[in-house]
């Protein structure tokens, strides 16, 4: 954001964000259409970018299925580093304390699914890792040292023996994360003035595929809906198509994704609308 302010001219409004969701595969082949589906989206706006500019961010979040999250950038590079930075680099840091132990290939035969699931971090790409780390320092430290701190309590209640103390910690893990999984924690803000469904399509097209594309979509759909009378013999002939555009076949799909979406949602409500038969 800081970077943004610098080097941006006045008249773009930026607006910083990502989903918080990810493979540690990469590549098209490894593609997933409900990737973001119930995803946080986090969201931060400049603190001068006008409420379309957001919008358009927000209608973009809501198309995939995730959920817009408002944060301050610095809150979210503290808690991005706690849930994010921190498990990559402990994935990376137990694969290379296992690797590179002598008995390697014994505890490799040995290593199963609870290896696996906790190092599947490291098999990420290192640059991302490494980007993501060298840009974030501080907050990532901090939690290492939580880290740190958290493990050093564990040691300390093995080496003094503490066995009941030891037992209500994994008690209270896994009652504490049981409820994280099935009642996860809901904060999803609206847009400043309630933005209607309509008017968030239409910011989303605009920024998808242009403000004049946007508005020769919407000729498009009216005069779908609203065709002119057919011409006589003596019309001129329409010209013959030549090759699609690429701009045109972007356009296209764009409108295909509509309708399904606005078809969609019709059908949803007509199953939800009570019937007359009580």
């Amino acid at each position: 954001m800081k970077w943004a302010e610098e080097l941006l001219p006045p008249q773009v409004s930026f607006i910083g964000g990502h989903p918080m969701a990810g493979k540690e595969n990469q590549g098209i082949e490894h593609a997933d259409a409900g990737l973001f589906r119930e995803k946080a989206y986090c969201v931060c706006p400049a603190v001068d970018a006008p409420e379309s500019a957001v919008r358009s961010v927000l209608g973009l979040a809501q198309l995939v299925g995730a959920e817009p999250l408002f944060l301050d950038p610095e809150e979210h590079d503290v808690l991005a580093a706690a849930v994010s930075h921190l498990p990559l680099m402990v994935s990376t840091a137990l694969f290379n304390l296992v690797r590179s132990s002598p008995s390697w290939e014994d505890l490799g035969m040995m290593a199963s699914s609870g290896f696996r699931d906790v190092t599947r971090l490291a098999s990420g790409d290192p640059r991302m890792s490494h980007d993501i780390w060298v840009t974030n320092r501080e907050a990532v430290i901090h939690w290492l040292d939580r880290m740190a701190a958290e493990l050093q309590r564990f040691r300390g209640l093995l080496q003094d023996a503490k066995d009941e103390e030891l037992l209500d910690a994994f008690a209270g893990a896994q009652l504490d994360r049981d409820t994280f999984l099935s009642r996860p924690p809901k904060r999803v803000p609206q847009p400043a003035g309630g933005a209607q469904p309509e008017d968030t399509r239409r910011v989303v097209m605009d920024m998808l595929v242009g403000g004049m594309m946007g508005e020769r979509m919407r000729k498009l759909r009216d005069l779908a809906a609203n065709p002119p009378p057919r011409a006589g013999a003596g019309a001129e002939e329409a010209p013959k198509k030549g090759r699609t555009s690429l701009a045109d076949r972007i356009a296209e799909g764009v409108r295909r994704d509509l309708e399904k979406m606005e078809r969609e949602r019709a059908e949803k409500e007509a199953r939800q609308q009570p019937t007359d038969d009580t």
